[in-house]
């Protein structure tokens, strides 16, 4: 009996599901530790968890229960992920379910638009296969953070902007302008989509529906951001305000980085495989291919104004949606348009024999890895290999790194001091499993480095103890982070010294007592929480016995 395209697709369908998940599992299973705790490789995974928790139990939008602080840099994420904690329950794993069934629909998804354009099945399972490894998606999906809703919102984006480039109706652009301002407050990068869009619609002179856009796709940012002044914060979350500004110089230097090949080397090699696929279709394909033509534009353009303004590096999260999205647009035009032209040049017998299939699919791979080739240098070669089987390596040493630090933090804050007024510079582990009030010296988790930064006021020693002084009981801190801006009230009783750098500031934690009448009662705290709690790999280096 003769399967059809669809049943085929089925088929494909269940088994990178399949594959998806094995490398899931994998990667999970060296996230769990001492007495099966689990920690994710990302103290933000926890900041999201920590507002999360308080918004449904406490309705505060907050890294705390005692004030609004505008942390997230995800809204959305966030108020999905408290509403499952508000249905569900306070459970640590609801970031990976969520991240896990984001993954699926954005794999279902994938497939039902390279359906619509029109390809044949093997080549979606292949398109599939490259995305999801090279992404990587399941590496994405274990960090439990918004990038795989990123992902999934970016894909609709793409696709939702081609069918109005295709057809251009107002339902097309209202709901273009509906996605993208979810989006926005998705991740704010997708600003860089919102304004592509814009200039396009301006550029075809199309005003009004360019106004239309604008005003929907920005709303949702501007109601949240007004919600966060009301409330006490800013326009702009802590998480982008404490970052600051750069010199012009900075900004131009990232764009020649990421071109050479720098900074993300396999995506900058994916970026120019999609510069000549388009070189192609505009010069080698004579049949009307525009929409196509724009649509590669688009992720270019979206890519650089990423790499311009954006992060990137780190666990490739930040820029895994543009990942996933050049990888995306390269496949569609490999099988669309050049797998085609050189059938229709070369007519070799096994592309028109339907019994050749296998011999097919290694035709189109071997193409494939041909023209990546030429994109590779030794340096791109050592990236991939890394990002693509490395992954989990370097997601479980994060893992772990995060538990002996953050974690074991956090479970001495709760310990004793669950309900105590708490200086730091790492929030997220520590907010989550305890009810502290939280002065961040950063200023991710509470306002008062900002206050004095658009006060213009110099943020040094004196104003770190006008701040803490007679309002905060320790302080656990990275000492490199804020030399000479220690106040000398402080009295420091520990350093606690991880053996793994790697996924945190520094391998070295301080415990302050911030005044004399906390100091015996750390002392005793921290020796007892080191006979029996604490983590056999951290080393105690203390200078009060």
């Amino acid at each position: 009996m003769k399967i059809n395209n669809h049943h085929k697709n089925y088929i494909f369908i269940f088994l990178i599901t399949i594959i998806f998940a094995v490398l899931f599992n994998n990667i999970l299973s060296g996230m769990f530790f001492d007495n099966n705790e689990f920690c994710y490789p990302l103290d933000d995974s926890f900041i999201h968890l920590a507002i999360s928790k308080n918004i449904a139990e406490n309705g505060v939008f907050g890294i705390t229960q005692h004030e609004f602080v505008s942390s997230s840099s995800s809204p959305v994420y966030t108020l999905i992920l408290a509403f499952l904690i508000k249905i569900f329950g306070n459970n640590v794993y609801l970031p990976l379910v969520i991240n896990l069934l984001i993954a699926l629909i954005i794999i279902t998804l994938c497939l039902f638009y390279l359906e619509k354009f029109k390809i044949d099945p093997i080549e979606i399972f292949f398109s599939l296969l490259i995305i999801i490894i090279c992404t990587p998606l399941a590496a994405i999906a274990t960090l439990g953070m918004e990038h795989t809703l990123h992902i999934l919102i970016s894909l609709m984006i793409y696709f939702n902007f081609f069918k109005f480039i295709e057809n251009g109706n107002k339902s097309g652009l209202i709901s273009l302008s509906i996605i993208a301002a979810i989006a926005v407050v998705i991740r704010y990068e997708s600003l860089a989509s919102v304004g592509f869009i814009f200039l396009y619609l301006n550029y075809k002179k199309q005003y009004k529906k360019s106004m239309i856009f604008l005003m929907i796709a920005i709303s949702l940012f501007f109601l949240f951001g007004l919600f966060s002044m009301i409330s006490g914060g800013y326009l702009l979350p802590n998480s982008i305000l404490v970052k600051g500004s750069k010199p012009i110089f900075l900004y131009l230097e990232k764009p020649i980085e990421f071109l050479t090949g720098k900074t993300t080397p396999i995506l900058t090699c994916i970026f120019y495989l999609n510069m000549i696929a388009l070189i192609f279709l505009k010069f080698f394909i004579n049949k009307n291919n525009s929409p196509y033509i724009l649509i590669g534009i688009y992720v270019l353009f979206i890519t650089l104004g990423h790499i311009i303004a954006g992060d990137a590096g780190y666990l490739y999260r930040y820029e895994a949606y543009l990942m996933f999205i050049n990888l995306f647009n390269f496949c569609l035009f490999f099988f669309k348009f050049i797998v085609p032209y050189i059938k229709s040049k070369y007519k070799f017998s096994y592309f028109n024999n339907q019994f050749n299939t296998r011999v097919k699919s290694i035709i189109y791979i071997a193409l494939f890895l041909i023209i990546s080739v030429f994109a590779f240098n030794s340096f791109f070669v050592k990236n991939i290999y890394e990002q693509v089987f490395l992954n989990r390596y370097y997601i479980n040493l994060a893992s772990r790194s995060i538990y002996i630090q953050q974690y074991q933090t956090a479970k001495f804050l709760q310990r004793f001091y669950n309900n105590s007024t708490v200086v730091a510079n790492d929030i997220g582990a520590i907010c989550y499993f305890t009810d502290i009030k939280l002065f961040d010296l950063v200023g991710l988790g509470s306002n008062e480095k900002l206050k004095y930064k658009f006060a213009r006021k110099e943020y040094d020693m004196n104003a770190i103890k006008n701040i803490t002084e007679n309002k905060a009981d320790i302080a656990i801190i990275y000492d490199s982070w804020f030399e000479g801006k220690i106040p000398s009230e402080w009295i420091k009783i520990c350093d606690w010294i991880s053996p793994i750098s790697f996924g945190v500031g520094d391998t070295i934690v301080s415990f302050y007592a911030i005044n004399h009448k906390e100091k015996s009662n750390l002392i005793k705290n921290l020796n007892e929480f080191e006979t029996y709690k604490l983590n056999r790999n951290i080393r105690v280096n203390k200078y009060f016995e």
